[in-house]
């Protein structure tokens, strides 16, 4: 509000300057109408509106006499009367044109049509006019830049009062004009602004344009890119655009400026759906970025749930910047402000359903200020009371970094270092490893100071480092095997449960999981391969010349045990020994895993 009323003063300030500039030469006017052009062209609709509504008053106040003497001097009088002469001010100060294009032309007829009727512009004292008329504007443009309403309490009077007293002061007039200017009064200006603040009312003139929708492209890669305006406001142009396409693998909305979610509607997703089943919803926003694959959402279900139409609903994606959670504070060194994502299915009548699960690994990517540490920058997220890691990939260049888990929640990048006594500084050949995936959380040691690298890995274990290092979220935690429950270690966020749930690991045919069960090699490879068939399979080349069959003991292999670890063996996660074999009954070390696990994350960008 202080910004339009400081416009409307500084207008009705300014309309001093032509009153007083009588008599200015047809040079001086052709380099003032191509100022005014300039201004007049960068306006807005608003601003144009009130530069005319104020210009249209200060002509009418013209007729009261406030501005002109009441009596002309004897050398006018005898060629123009009184009232030719307003007139002629009257014409100066009309309204401007509504064409940008015809604005030059048209005030350089009115200043020479002004200057013709004006006897003083001929003369030889027109001379001095021209640097008083700068100064006159010199002063005005001073006053008005610092002009400060009080707590947005506008009274322009004082503003007009101290302009006229600067100009009776600093800026007398010229001998040969000062008989035509009368100075108004501080009760004459207040009125003058009275009168101009009714024209122009309390709010705009005309509404301003609308910002054009951002256009719906086809990069004839697969991308289909918009922004949030044109999802909301145009939903068939996207619509189109997608059943135009050849293909679509990405529909990509950026949102502009401070905006944080778009509403896409259910037209939007079935047509990409039915383009593309496998297809990628990107909404970009300049904190942060949210892909939401077509395939994790059950829309139909939803809708039935809502008792609506599929076509009905909206996808609100939402990534807000929100504060660190103190547990997180308290715990570690937080890099940047946490980021919010949200996914909500809304119904018209405004029921709607948070989507926190997903049946895979959703990614988002949260944008830094500043260069991230890509050994050490974790993502974190609390559950149950507990501050819990999710893999985290820093992206080249180092100033993003992508978070990958099957759960929304407040996502907040901190620093962590972990390392261990037996495996720091060499003592075990598997320290980069072990520190790589502690420092990310995804991996604990059986004391805080030791890993204990040489020791049996179990089944327990296993299950739940895949779990966090694959960012899993159990659809539900109750899981049925007799021998698990929430109190194990390994187990308090219900990593069992969405390991089995992902078909990575199963329990057996009695209705135990056995979690304390040490693994072997070959069923490690199982484990691995099945995480590989779950998520990423498409990310990793396979040295398909690679077969198992070399291994010196492959007859003593499984035959339900050889496809997982030949795919393992060629996806370069798990090696033989040096004799040629692959020991496929041999336990699974701590060790052994650590790296396994590490090159499997890093192979598919889940970790650096």
């Amino acid at each position: 509000m202080k910004k339009k009323l400081l416009k409307t003063a500084m207008i009705s300030a300014v309309a001093f300057t032509p009153v007083l500039a009588v008599g200015v030469n047809v040079d001086k006017a052709s380099a003032a109408t191509t100022d005014i052009q300039t201004d007049y062209m960068t306006m807005s609709v608003v601003e144009k509106e009130i530069l005319n509504d104020s210009m249209a008053v200060f002509a009418q106040t013209l007729n009261t006499g406030k501005f002109v003497q009441t009596t002309l001097p004897v050398s006018y009088t005898t060629t123009k009367t009184r009232n030719e002469f307003i007139q002629s001010l009257s014409t100066l100060l009309a309204p401007l044109p509504s064409d940008s294009a015809t604005i030059s032309s048209d005030l350089q007829a009115r200043f020479t049509a002004f200057e013709n009727s004006f006897p003083v512009a001929a003369s030889a004292d027109a001379q001095v006019l021209s640097p008083y008329l700068e100064q006159v504007a010199t002063i005005i443009a001073d006053e008005v830049e610092k002009f400060n309403p009080a707590n947005d309490q506008v009274d322009v009077a004082p503003l007009f009062n101290t302009i006229k007293n600067r100009l009776m002061n600093e800026a007398p007039i010229p001998v040969t004009v000062e008989d035509y200017i009368k100075y108004p009064s501080t009760g004459d200006a207040a009125s003058l602004v009275d009168q101009v603040n009714a024209a122009v009312g309390p709010g705009p003139v005309t509404p301003p344009p609308p910002t054009p929708e951002p256009p719906v492209e086809d990069n004839g890669d697969g991308e289909i890119s918009t922004g949030g305006d044109t999802v909301e406001n145009n939903p068939q142009q996207v619509i189109d655009a997608i059943n135009a396409a050849d293909t679509v693998d990405e529909l990509v909305i950026t949102l502009e400026g401070t905006d944080t979610e778009v509403a896409i509607p259910g037209t939007i997703f079935n047509a990409l759906e039915n383009k593309n089943s496998d297809a990628v919803i990107i909404v970009e926003t300049s904190t942060g970025a949210y892909e939401l694959p077509v395939s994790a959402v059950d829309l139909e279900a939803l809708a039935e749930q809502l008792n609506v139409t599929t076509a009905e609903l909206k996808i609100v994606i939402k990534v807000s910047e929100v504060q660190a959670p103190g547990l997180v504070n308290a715990q570690y060194d937080v890099i940047l402000p946490s980021i919010d994502f949200e996914v909500t299915i809304v119904a018209p009548n405004g029921e709607s359903i948070v989507l926190n699960f997903f049946p895979q690994p959703v990614k988002r990517s949260i944008t830094a200020t500043k260069q991230l540490a890509a050994l050490t920058t974790v993502g974190v997220i609390v559950v149950n009371g507990q501050v819990r890691g999710v893999p985290t990939f820093v992206t080249p260049g180092n100033t993003t970094a992508n978070l990958y888990r099957a759960g929304n929640s407040t996502y907040t990048l901190v620093e962590n270092f972990k390392t261990f006594k037996d495996v720091n500084n060499g003592a075990n050949w598997s320290e980069q490893y072990v520190e790589k995936l502690a420092s990310r959380l995804i991996v604990s040691g059986t004391t805080a100071e030791t890993y204990s690298p040489n020791r049996s890995i179990t089944r327990g274990e296993f299950a739940s480092i895949l779990s966090r290092g694959l960012g899993l979220v159990a659809k539900n935690p109750n899981v049925t095997f007799s021998d698990v429950s929430s109190t194990q270690a390994f187990n308090r966020n219900a990593e069992i449960a969405a390991v089995v749930e992902a078909g990575i690991v199963n329990g057996y045919k009695d209705g135990k999981f056995r979690p304390y069960q040490e693994i072997n090699r070959g069923e490690a490879a199982i484990m691995i391969s099945k995480a590989l068939e779950y998520y990423g399979a498409d990310l990793v080349t396979l040295d398909k010349t690679k077969k198992a069959s070399n291994f010196e003991d492959y007859r003593y292999i499984g035959t339900t045990t050889r496809p997982h670890i030949e795919k393992v063996l060629q996806a370069g996660y798990i090696n033989g020994y040096s004799d040629g074999s692959y020991k496929s009954s041999n336990d699974a070390s701590r060790a052994e895993m650590a790296r396994i696990l590490y090159d499997f994350l890093n192979s598919i960008e889940f970790i650096n």
